[in-house]
């Protein structure tokens, strides 16, 4: 991808705000993300379906989902047939990551084959004026709704320097180009 930003469409995303605003136990029932990774310890993370970061190009796909919410799945299955489809690839990793009001996540980029391979795409839920993404200096306010992919090889933060948390899905699509089956 030679853009840091690619955006593909805005979706309506009041039925996903109102599950996300359910969520409370949720967001503390997995660290794991914040623990392995040091910038992403001000977050939270609600992992929806999980894919192991350790594979590798042409390894069997083993996609699973984790949470156990219906009303959840029917909502975002449209988004993912998009994304699979203009990729044409297989859903990946996706999570909701909230962000807390005057928190960052400092500059860093991904490694590993997998989050180099993979998809990256941020869809903002909750968010307020004074959010920033920035990637490799080209800053941008994504708005709610928006479908944005973006390059996270290459050095990126956020800031969310508003009053409000930030929440955010992230949906990673495989290339069906790299899986085995």
């Amino acid at each position: 991808m030679t853009d840091s930003f690619i955006f593909h469409k805005t979706i309506n995303v009041i039925k996903l705000v109102n599950i996300v605003k359910n969520f409370d136990s949720e967001w503390s029932a997995d660290v794991s993300r914040q623990n392995t990774y040091h910038v992403h310890r001000h977050t939270s993370t609600i992992l929806i379906t999980d894919f192991d970061l350790n594979w590798k190009c042409f390894s069997t796909y083993n996609y699973q989902p984790i949470i156990n919410n219906e009303q959840l799945f029917k909502t975002l299955n449209p988004t993912f047939e998009y994304l699979k489809q203009i990729h044409n690839g297989e859903i990946g990793r996706s999570m909701f990551v909230k962000l807390p009001a005057r928190k960052t996540i400092d500059k860093h980029f991904d490694s590993g084959e997998y989050l180099i391979l993979a998809k990256r795409h941020h869809i903002p839920i909750i968010t307020n004026s004074k959010v920033w993404f920035n990637i490799n200096g080209v800053k941008k306010h994504l708005k709610k709704g928006e479908i944005w992919e973006i390059d996270n090889t290459k050095e990126h933060e956020v800031q969310n320097l508003g009053k409000k948390d930030r929440i955010h899905l992230i949906i990673d699509i495989i290339p069906r180009m790299y899986l085995n089956n």
